[in-house]
């Protein structure tokens, strides 16, 4: 029991020292870290009206051996989100601080070379890209590759995904490929009816809202029904 808790311990404080030099190093590209218990550590770098987002943590692989994982790239509209968030049905566990910790596009990435040479592929399958830190003398290192390997993945995905058109175009299609994107369909729906709304006006939105109702299931149909007509009620025409 006694050498549990010590391995524990010392995995605890591995990990604090990784992801503070993780930290530093990500601080040159302008992120800063959130820490959260429930949703996890978020990478963030404010833009105009957006939030990248870098999903990335460790946790003990084996006793004595912490594991590092780049997990995910995230791009968060923020108008988007907050439209969404006025028009969507509530719901108890939906509070403020769920709110903010949504994005609008998520990519995970892999290390395989087809998702690498395919950006905006997401999961394909393949393991994600593992460190396995066994001392501390491995820790700059390991946290140097970490870093480097987030923002040479990271960055064409981040900066193709804040193309609000490009966005556009992924959260309009309901194929398996977009829903690795955005989901479910009923979710993505929103965010793409709300962004073709400020990006093109009204007229655009309800074609793509009834395009959109017209391949729903279930009882996600009317969910949308609801979140389309609190939309327009809105009177929200920006062009």
């Amino acid at each position: 029991m006694l050498a549990s808790v010590s391995t524990t311990i010392g995995i605890s404080k591995l990990k604090t020292v990784l992801m503070r030099e993780i930290d530093s190093l990500l601080a040159r590209a302008g992120f800063s870290r959130v820490r959260d218990r429930f949703y996890g550590d978020l990478y963030c770098r404010e833009g105009d009206g957006v939030r990248h987002g870098i999903s990335l943590g460790a946790s003990m692989y084996l006793p004595g051996v912490l594991q590092g994982v780049v997990e995910g790239i995230s791009v968060r509209f923020h108008d988007v989100e907050a439209l969404v968030a006025r028009i969507e049905d509530p719901h108890p566990l939906t509070d403020a601080k769920a709110l903010r910790a949504r994005s609008t596009l998520y990519v995970r990435i892999s290390e395989s070379d087809p998702a690498v040479r395919k950006l905006l592929r997401s999961w394909g399958g393949t393991a994600a890209k593992v460190w396995l830190v066994r001392s501390y003398e491995e820790v700059a290192h390991i946290a140097s590759e970490m870093a480097a390997f987030t923002l040479e993945h990271g960055e064409p995905i981040l900066a193709t995904l804040s193309d609000r058109n490009r966005a556009l175009e992924i959260l309009s299609r309901d194929d398996e490929e977009a829903r690795t994107y955005s989901g479910p369909d009923e979710a993505r729906a929103m965010r793409a009816i709300v962004l073709a709304l400020l990006l093109h006006g009204e007229s655009s939105a309800r074609q793509l809202s009834n395009v959109k109702l017209g391949r729903m299931r279930g009882d996600a149909v009317d969910a949308l029904r609801r979140a389309v007509e609190r939309l327009f009620e809105l009177g929200v025409a920006l062009q």
